[in-house]
């Protein structure tokens, strides 16, 4: 799935307009995101709110969005909206697992 998923990946990256490669239960999913402003602000918002939480509870995590997610064991990949990580993590090479 992870060779497919990357292979729609390119193959978005040609389209107008923005696009989401997920794998879920059922498959790849390839959906045209086209997100509100008020999403938007509402991301922002709960990422702000989440890393002031995080800096005293979780030291060294933060709240991120854009990262992909992917758990191999269960054949899984998303793009959250927001995920609360280890901040060491982004400055990894390759790809976020879990």
């Amino acid at each position: 799935m992870r060779v497919i998923a990357e292979q729609l990946w390119a193959y978005v990256e040609q389209l107008e307009g923005a696009w989401s490669v997920e794998i879920g239960p059922s498959g790849l999913v390839l959906a045209m995101t086209c997100r509100p402003l008020r999403r938007e602000s509402t991301r922002r918002l709960v990422r702000e709110q989440l890393d002031q939480q995080v800096a005293v509870t979780h030291p060294g995590y933060i709240c991120a969005t854009g990262p992909e997610i992917e758990h191999p064991a269960i054949g899984r990949m998303r793009l959250p909206d927001a995920v609360v990580i280890p901040e060491a993590v982004l400055d990894e090479e390759g790809l976020a697992t879990t």
